[in-house]
């Protein structure tokens, strides 16, 4: 069976590293610095060409904080200053910075940071524009760091990651963030949340969405979208990395992954109105419940619809579950040498599908009462627990007799 390799860790977490010190080291050059009100209605937002310099905003000359600054950025901007660090505009302390539209960053020769970078506790908000790259590196975990806001525009670099967030939260609502360089469109570090709603997050190349250990992903809308064979549409790994996928698609699969860790935990809920065209994948020790939702077939070359290769557990839930294209037999697919343990403690899937290719050495559970099992388990017809406990008594019976029965 062919098997993706792409992993969230090791490169693409030193890319991730790279995109937010790139931020950092955009201060040192820094020539140009906002310190007034320039929005609309203070009558100087910004709108002109400041491709000499970086535009820092909430800061002065010494990078000393200067608090509530505002700034509009207004769709004939052109924030392209570039060195060795890229760049366009960075949001400092608790300025509030709303992009109507606007060039930044279109050429970074690193690829670092590229156009926007929200520090600190900035707020930031995008409607529209090109932007080269953004990246959220707050003073705080989640709700207390930096935030932007993306509901319009595209986001787009072709040479590393298009967007890392850190120790702060990430809105998606619409626009595009799109990669053509074979790195993840979206990066999630330690301190990160991540809430997609709308819009579109594609790689063209990679894995479209990358979580890491202390970050978290809550999807209700929208589409991710992994082009490349060479990666997923959204990978989880470490113990503490937590998604929520509740609605919109996802083609390329889902993909979680335990590194350096050994008590399982879930690290993916998937349900609801979720799509996920490309399959389930587990792997080394990871966690999934699944509650609902559409799933289509797994792109590797197994013909299966959920993977599971190592020691993985798979909680099934409720009613409803629907798999398309389903081939008989080929539900899951399971290593041949380690097992996985495998729960159904709701009703059916909703085509009539059955466990029918889970191994012996896999365990599973059926309303709390576990063993066993090879192939032909009706998940749409789970015994009561009295049931199944008579069944698994008759059946050493039942072999005595056949044992005797071949002697006679």
């Amino acid at each position: 069976m062919k098997t993706r390799t792409a992993s969230p860790t090791t490169r693409t977490l030193a890319h991730a590293a790279a995109l937010l010190l790139g931020a950092s080291a955009l201060q040192a050059s820094a020539a140009t610095f906002i310190t007034s009100d320039m929005t609309v209605a203070g009558g100087n937002p910004i709108s002109g060409n400041y491709s000499g310099s970086p535009v820092l905003v909430g800061v002065n000359s010494g990078f000393i904080p200067i608090l509530n600054v505002k700034v509009d950025v207004l769709a004939s901007a052109v924030l392209n200053y570039s060195d060795q660090t890229g760049g366009g505009l960075g949001a400092y302390s608790n300025s509030v910075v709303n992009v109507y539209g606007g060039s930044f960053g279109q050429f970074s020769p690193t690829g670092c940071c590229g156009g926007l970078a929200a520090r600190d506790t900035s707020r930031v908000s995008v409607s529209g524009g090109a932007l080269d790259g953004l990246s959220v590196s707050g003073s705080a975990p989640g709700a207390g760091g930096a935030r932007i806001d993306f509901s319009g525009g595209v986001v787009q670099n072709y040479r590393g990651i298009v967007a890392g967030v850190q120790n702060g939260v990430l809105n998606v609502s619409g626009g595009t963030v799109r990669s053509t360089s074979g790195q993840p469109a979206l990066v999630g570090n330690p301190g990160s949340i991540i809430n997609l709603r709308a819009g579109l997050v594609q790689s063209d190349g990679g894995t479209a969405v990358a979580l890491a250990g202390d970050s978290a992903l809550t999807m209700t809308g929208g589409t991710v979208t992994a082009l490349s064979a060479a990666g997923s549409g959204v990978v989880t790994s470490n113990v503490t990395t937590a998604a929520q996928l509740r609605g919109g698609t996802v083609n390329g699969g889902v993909r979680s992954e335990r590194i350096f860790a050994w008590t399982p935990g879930v690290q993916a809920v998937l349900g609801g109105t979720v799509t996920v065209n490309g399959g389930v994948f587990a792997t080394q020790d990871a966690a999934i419940e699944i509650d609902g939702g559409t799933y289509g077939i797994y792109g590797g070359g197994s013909g299966a619809h959920f993977i599971a290769l190592g020691s993985n557990m798979l909680n099934f839930v409720g009613n409803g579950l629907t798999v398309s294209g389903p081939v008989a037999g080929s539900l899951f697919f399971t290593n041949t040498f380690l097992g996985n343990f495998y729960t159904f403690t709701g009703g059916a899937f909703a085509d009539g599908q059955s466990a029918a290719g889970l191994r012996v050495f896999d365990a599973v559970s059926l309303g709390g009462s576990t063993t066993g099992l090879q192939g032909g388990l009706a998940i749409s017809a789970v015994p009561e627990p009295a049931a199944l406990a008579l069944m698994l008594m008759g059946f050493p019976l039942l072999a005595g007799a056949l044992r005797r029965r071949s002697r006679d």
